[in-house]
């Protein structure tokens, strides 16, 4: 039986998630898995990557090949690295201490890394939600400045039209008033 170490896709449409998996090679993307060895959610920023280490490195070891993406997800988590190490203590180049000091010393710098992008990611959008937020703020300045506009200038025609009525109507008040003192006379 040869196994892949591959991604089994999860999630609804246009929204994948993955589950990271030893499968037989033979068997459908989506079909019955060995071992689950992780989860892989690429709609996060940064990419949510949970992964059982050393499950990964044992399938790796008897020989499973990865995929593609799941070697670059191996490779981004330090699986590969690991492997890279444990070969060499395997040789007698490096002691078993000082591989695991190494690994050790590259999970810290990794993790670092992995911070300083989560921070920078959630710098940057909050920068874009304050431009969204300046750029709504200015366009409903904008917005106020027209309504005024438009409001002092019906202000003015509207004092013309009501100075031009009450003109127009203190003449036929005073004509109804004669028409009513004429009717009470007629009466």
């Amino acid at each position: 039986m040869s196994v892949r170490i591959r991604l089994q896709r999860r999630g609804r449409k246009k929204k994948p998630h993955y589950n990271i998996v030893a499968a037989d090679s033979k068997k459908p993307r989506d079909g019955r898995a060995v071992e689950k060895l992780g989860y892989y959610n690429p709609n996060t920023t940064p990419a949510t990557i949970e992964l059982n280490n050393d499950k990964a490195l044992y399938w790796l070891q008897v020989g499973a090949q990865p995929t593609p993406t799941v070697d670059r997800i191996l490779t981004y988590r330090g699986v590969k690295y690991r492997k890279h190490l444990l070969r060499g203590v395997r040789l007698g180049v490096i002691s078993q201490e000082d591989a695991d000091n190494k690994y050790a010393k590259w999970l810290e710098d990794k993790a670092e890394e992995i911070q300083k992008k989560v921070s920078q990611v959630q710098q940057k959008s909050q920068e874009e939600a304050k431009q969204r937020l300046e750029a709504e703020a200015a366009i409903n300045r904008k917005r106020a400045e027209a309504i005024q506009a438009k409001q002092a200038e019906a202000e003015p025609e509207e004092e013309t039209e009501t100075t031009s009525a009450q003109a127009d109507e203190q003449p036929e008040d005073s004509g109804e008033a004669t028409n009513t003192e004429d009717n009470t006379t007629q009466e």
